[in-house]
C-alpha cells in the first residue's frame, strides 16, 4: 500500500527541486560572469601596485576593506581594523590619503566571523571567491520568487547595483540575497531558518531596523526568539574575537563616518534616503538630520499596522511594504544599496501576479525604479532624487489598498494561522 504523504510537504519539496533545476540552467551564464570577475580581479591585482602609489586610493574596490580587516584579524589584532591609520597601512595606501578615499571597515565585531577566512588568500582570489559566492547566493535566493516572473529574474540578474556590487566585492549583494531567503523562509513558515538567517544579517544591520517590528506585529514569535538567540551567540563570538575594544572601535568608526557625511568629507550624492535627498535640495543639515528619526518612527508605525493585518494582506505585499519602509528608515545607504528597492519590486510583482492582475500604475512604478537604478553609473549624479520619490510613490500606492492584494487562492502556501490549526 502506498504511504500517504502530506500534500503541502510534497508541494514544498517539488518547488525546491524546481528551484535547483532553474539554478542548474543558469550555471552557464553564471560561469561567464565568474570568468569576467576573475579577469577583473587579476587586473586589479596586476595594476594594484601602480594604483597604490596614487592618492586616489588603493585597489579602488570595496572588497579591499574586508580583505585588509581579515588580514588584521588573522594577525590577532582585529580591533585595529577600526583604526583608520592602521587600516590605511593595511590597504597599502600612501600617507596623506584623504579620509574619503579610505575604504573603512564599518561592520560590528561579529562580522569578523565570516570575513577572517578571506585573509588567508591573496587579494584577487579573495575578491573572486567573495563575488562568486555573492552571485550564487543571489541567484539561489531569487530562483523561487521569480519562478513565474522570467522578466523580473532577467532584470534582477543584470541590475546595475548588482553589477557594481559584483565587480567591487561589495557585501550588499550577499546581504540582499540573505534577506530574500529569510523572507521566503518566513513565507513558507520555516521560522527557525528565517530567524537564523536574520541573525547573520545583523553583521550589516542598518537595513534591518524594522524587521523586529514586523515580526512582533505579525506574531512570528519563533522567528524572533531564534533570531535573538542566534544573534546573541554571534555577538558573543565576535566579542571574544575583538574584546570590548572592538565595539569601541566600531562605534568610533561609525561616528567618524557620520562626521565625514555631515561636514562634506564624504560624497552625499552617493547616498540614498531621506537625509541625502533633503540635503541635495539645499535643506540645512540640522533640519535634514531631524527628519531621519521622524521618518523612522513613521515607517515603524506603518510596518506594524500592515504586518498586524496579516489575515487580510498577502505575505508578498507585506514584504514589499517592509522593504520600501526599510529604505526610508535606513540611517545610512549607499547608491549600490538601491538593490533593496529591486527586492521590494520583486515581492510586489509576485503579489500582483498571484491575483492575476498587474495594474498600469504598479507596472510603471516598478519599471521606473528599475530604469532609475541605471544612473548609479553616472558620476556625481545624486540618484536619491530619482529613487526616493519613486519609493515614496510605490509605498503610498501599496498603502492605499488599491494595489495591496487580498490573499487569494493562488497563494503557494496557506496562512500561518491555518497551518498552525
Amino acid at each position: 500500500m502506498a504511504e500517504d504523504t502530506d500534500p503541502e510537504v510534497t508541494a514544498i519539496a517539488t518547488k525546491r527541486s524546481t528551484s535547483l533545476e532553474r539554478l542548474k540552467q543558469a550555471l552557464p551564464s553564471l560561469a561567464v560572469v565568474f570568468a569576467a570577475t576573475f579577469v577583473l580581479a587579476e587586473w586589479v591585482d596586476i595594476v594594484g601596485s601602480a594604483e597604490r602609489a596614487s592618492t586616489t586610493g588603493g585597489y579602488l574596490v570595496d572588497h579591499v576593506a574586508i580583505w585588509a580587516a581579515a588580514k588584521l584579524s588573522l594577525a590577532g589584532t582585529p580591533a585595529l581594523a577600526y583604526d583608520t591609520d592602521v587600516l590605511r597601512v593595511a590597504q597599502d595606501l600612501p600617507e596623506g590619503t584623504p579620509p574619503d578615499a579610505l575604504l573603512l571597515w564599518m561592520y560590528p565585531p561579529h562580522a569578523f566571523i565570516l570575513a577572517t577566512p578571506l585573509g588567508m588568500l591573496r587579494f584577487s582570489l579573495s575578491f573572486l571567491i567573495f563575488s562568486a559566492v555573492s552571485l550564487l547566493a543571489w541567484s539561489w535566493a531569487i530562483a523561487r520568487p521569480t519562478a513565474r516572473l522570467p522578466a523580473s529574474r532577467l532584470w534582477l540578474l543584470a541590475a546595475p547595483p548588482l553589477v557594481y556590487c559584483l565587480v567591487t566585492g561589495q557585501p550588499s549583494l550577499l546581504w540582499m540575497a540573505g534577506f530574500v531567503l529569510a523572507l521566503e523562509a518566513l513565507r513558507e513558515r520555516r521560522e527557525v531558518t528565517a530567524g537564523v538567517i536574520l541573525a547573520v544579517l545583523t553583521m550589516k544591520p542598518h537595513f534591518g531596523l524594522l524587521v523586529p517590528i514586523a515580526l512582533i506585529a505579525g506574531g512570528y514569535w519563533r522567528t524572533l526568539a531564534w533570531g535573538a538567540a542566534a544573534t546573541a551567540l554571534l555577538l558573543a563570538v565576535g566579542t571574544a574575537m575583538t574584546g570590548l575594544e572592538g565595539w569601541r572601535g566600531f562605534l568610533e568608526a561609525v561616528s567618524f563616518h557620520r562626521s565625514l557625511i555631515e561636514h562634506g568629507g564624504a560624497r552625499v550624492h552617493h547616498l540614498l534616503g531621506v537625509y541625502p535627498f533633503l540635503r541635495t535640495f539645499g535643506v540645512p543639515h540640522d533640519i535634514a538630520l531631524i527628519a531621519q528619526p521622524a521618518t523612522i518612527l513613521v515607517m515603524a508605525i506603518l510596518v506594524a499596522v500592515i504586518w498586524r493585518r496579516g489575515d487580510a494582506i498577502c505575505f508578498d505585499a507585506r514584504a514589499a511594504v517592509l522593504c520600501l519602509a526599510g529604505y526610508f528608515a535606513a540611517p545610512y545607504a549607499q547608491f549600490y544599496d538601491a538593490l533593496f528597492l529591486a527586492v521590494a519590486g520583486l515581492f510586489w510583482a509576485r503579489a500582483l501576479h498571484q491575483q492575476g492582475r498587474f495594474d498600469r500604475a504598479a507596472r510603471g512604478l516598478i519599471v521606473a525604479g528599475g530604469v532609475a537604478t541605471c544612473f548609479v553609473f553616472v558620476p556625481g549624479f545624486p540618484i536619491t532624487v530619482l529613487l526616493t520619490p519613486i519609493a515614496a510613490a510605490a509605498l503610498i500606492w501599496l498603502l492605499t489598498g488599491t494595489s495591496t492584494p487580498q490573499r487569494g487562492t493562488d497563494d503557494e502556501f496557506p496562512p500561518r494561522a491555518e497551518a498552525a490549526g
